[in-house]
């Protein structure tokens, strides 16, 4: 039996997509699954482009009408009803109907569930949903690691290809994620194990092991230029974004980080890196980005692939930006992107320069973006098949904007920015529109995802459904998207991040 033929027979057992066992799916039946999708998409695409054909002909004005088609993809031919009932209505399908944002999971059957949209998108080598399978769930370890925990914890993380070089499972490497926000120096590593199916809950998921215990990857300089009373803070910074990248003298643990409550929206200097080795940090940085300030530049951290980077962004090889909740003269209303090269050495307090590849200060705005929307994480994505984008993860706010007090029933009990009901949200971006914004076809504000995506069906239901992180696989084309204070199976006080599994 293939690869193939075994994720087919899996897919057709299950019931609903979280009924599959994707902890026992290998990267390479992942795979054979998106080699499956792509087959659809191919053969999906070429009967629509018939049919729109024949239309603009006008023989579907007097032709009989056809009450099926057949469609063959991996030797196994499907029928597809194109027969409409009395009232001239498509008839419905058995079956209950899939939501508009969802993943087809079982696609041993063709369905008519690619839209123009996603052909179009995957004839432009763009990433759509389509090509996220879902694998599963982890957690994080409960109870104290070290000098911090991962309860409300796991803002930021990073993937490890060098990580866990013992692991026997399908899923290598490591992840690096910070803990508990008010524990300033938590930054632990941790294992991949298998995931597993869920139901909504968290009872009985796999839980990661500890690599290496939190520690402070700055060794004393976020508090020194970040944090302390004499730049304006008060003791607390936040790391914004994590990276694993590889340079001249190894691999690196890059990171950026914020000053909380920066009430007065003080620039501070927030980007370095240190050693993976997290007990002997070396920390280098932090410096100042350009002339943007921390607040719009201090977060999400994604390597850009070698020749895009050369081609079009002069060799700078990392893209970082921020977007919290709050919005301000120096915050973005929309996620923010800057190219940058990080020097292998250098003083703290230095600039480095950056590349302005998308920003909405100063009156601009991305459509449809509120203030209580957030994108804490992105990712540069790929497949296997050539396709890829620039991936961001977070929530939105689909009720009306208030600041102060909570009201009865607010997700949040706090006060701040409110905005209930929540939906997490995934945008995606296309590479070649911030490529033309380098060049300077395009303004940075102009900048707009092609395709957005609410992916509640594959996570634990929530209140904030708040996405905090996504870190790709390069090398096996998967993605770790963390879903922060989800966990049910701890105590109420002490939620740690469910950690989400796609294999692209």
């Amino acid at each position: 039996m293939t690869p193939e033929d075994e994720l087919r027979q899996l897919f057709e057992s299950a019931d609903t997509a979280v009924d599959l066992e994707p902890g026992s799916l290998s990267s390479v039946k992942g795979r054979a699954a998106q080699r499956t999708r792509t087959s659809q998409r191919l053969t999906s695409g070429a009967v629509g482009l018939a049919v729109l054909a024949v239309g603009v002909a006008g023989w579907l004005a007097f032709a009989p009408i056809q009450e099926s088609i057949e469609v063959t993809t991996d030797g196994t031919t499907e029928s597809e009803d194109l027969n409409e009932n009395n009232d001239g209505e498509p008839e419905e399908e058995e079956g209950e109907p899939q939501p508009e944002d969802s993943v087809v999971e079982d696609e041993s059957i063709v369905e008519d569930s690619i839209g123009e949209e996603d052909l179009v998108a995957s004839e432009d080598g763009l990433v759509t949903e389509d090509d996220f399978a879902y694998l599963g769930a982890y957690l994080a370890p409960a109870g104290e690691v070290g000098d911090s925990q991962f309860a409300f914890g796991g803002a930021v993380s990073a993937f490890n290809p060098s990580g866990d070089p013992d692991d026997t499972d399908s899923f290598t490497g490591s992840l690096f994620m910070s803990g508990h926000p008010q524990d300033n120096p938590g930054v632990a590593e941790l294992t991949i194990p298998e995931p597993a199916a869920h139901r909504g809950s968290t009872e009985g998921l796999p839980v990661a092991e500890v690599l290496q215990p939190f520690a402070d990857i700055t060794d004393g300089r976020a508090f020194e230029f970040v944090g302390s009373e004499s730049v304006g803070g008060d003791g607390e910074y936040r790391y914004g974004g994590l990276e694993v990248v590889d340079g001249p003298t190894g691999s690196r643990l890059h990171w950026s980080i914020w000053q909380y409550n920066n009430v007065t929206d003080s620039d501070i200097p927030g980007h370095g890196h240190s050693s993976l080795d997290l007990g002997q940090p070396d920390p280098q940085g932090p410096w100042f980005l350009g002339e943007a300030n921390n607040l719009v530049t201090a977060g999400y951290l994604l390597t850009v692939p070698n020749d895009f980077a050369d081609q079009h962004f002069g060799g700078r090889q990392l893209i970082t930006g921020h977007k919290d909740e709050a919005t301000s003269s120096t915050r973005s209303w929309g996620p923010p992107f800057f190219a940058y090269s990080p020097p292998d050495t250098g003083e703290p307090n230095s600039r480095v320069d950056a590349l302005e590849l998308a920003s909405y200060l100063d009156g601009d705005q991305l459509a449809d973006y509120g203030r209580a929307d957030v994108a804490p994480g992105a990712a540069w994505v790929t497949t296997s098949d050539g396709l890829s984008a620039v991936v961001t993860v977070g929530r939105r706010g689909l009720g009306e904007v208030r600041e102060g007090l909570p009201n009865e029933g607010d997700c949040s009990q706090y006060a701040g920015i409110h905005a209930d009901p929540y939906e997490p949200q995934i945008m995606f971006y296309r590479p070649d529109d911030l490529a033309a914004v380098a060049s300077g076809e395009m303004e940075p504000a102009a900048l707009e995802p092609y395709r957005s995506w609410n992916p509640a069906e594959h996570l634990i239901p929530r209140c904030d459904w708040f996405l905090s992180s996504i870190s790709f696989d390069v090398e096996n084309n998967v993605a770790y998207i963390v879903q922060i204070e989800a966990d049910t199976s701890q105590e109420e006080f002490s939620p740690v991040p469910v950690i989400h599994v796609f294999q692209l």
